[in-house]
């Protein structure tokens, strides 16, 4: 194997081993940006294959599917890709897929299936998809596991494994710690307005003052 597991990657795997063991089947593992959620699921997926287990992996992505099989193919797993340009592997147990493709696809029914961002779960494709193998383990990966429009990601989970957090991944050495930059706030207050806008003489005093302005990436 070419993938050396971090120690909360590992613990990661043992919880939802021991998830499934006490038959909760459907589980988001959450993990901040960086931490490697998608090699966690690589070594699930090979433990998984090894057993004779089948596994669909789903992803809306061409780079997340691109990532997902370089692991595999680290790990020497054997599987297809299903999306456009690719030709059908169905002798393989496991299966990269885009959802675009398989949402309209006819497949052999997986025992597990993985949602790489799993908050774009409750979209109706992903929910067509979920709907045609009700008896399939279900694993979601995401970092944020809550979405914009309001719609509970519950109907389909019914527990979060909490792996780590950006302080622990600094600590330890897995991310390098972080800068924020930010525009100084400008106080119009007083800046008369004409038509509806600030006067172009007093908004370019008022800004004169100040340290930074605009875009700060674009700009500095």
């Amino acid at each position: 194997m070419k993938i050396t597991l971090r120690p909360y990657q590992e613990s990661a795997i043992q919880q939802t081993i021991s998830a499934i063991k006490a038959d909760c089947r459907q589980m988001i593992i959450r993990a901040p940006t960086g931490a490697g959620k998608t090699i966690i699921a690589a070594r699930i997926i090979y433990g998984a294959e090894a057993k004779k287990t089948r596994v669909l992996f789903l992803a809306h992505r061409t780079e997340l599917i691109t990532q997902c099989s370089q692991k595999l193919d680290d790990l020497g797993v054997f599987h297809g890709i299903v999306k456009p340009g690719f030709n059908p592997q169905m002798t393989a147990r496991v299966h990269v897929a885009s959802v675009a493709t398989l949402v309209n696809r006819q497949f052999p029914a997986p025992d597990i299936i993985i949602i790489d961002e799993a908050h774009h779960a409750r979209a109706a494709s992903y929910e067509k998809i979920v709907a045609r193998y009700p008896n399939a383990i279900l694993l979601g990966l995401t970092a944020t596991p809550a979405r914009t429009d309001g719609k509970g990601l519950g109907k389909l989970f019914k527990r979060i494994i909490n792996v780590t957090n950006y302080t622990d991944l600094i600590t330890e050495g897995y991310l390098v710690p972080f800068r924020i930059f930010e525009p100084t706030k400008i106080d119009f207050s007083g800046v008369k307005t004409v038509a509806g806008d600030f006067n172009k003489k007093q908004a370019a005093e008022r800004m004169a003052k100040s340290k930074i302005h605009g875009d700060i990436l674009e700009q500095w």
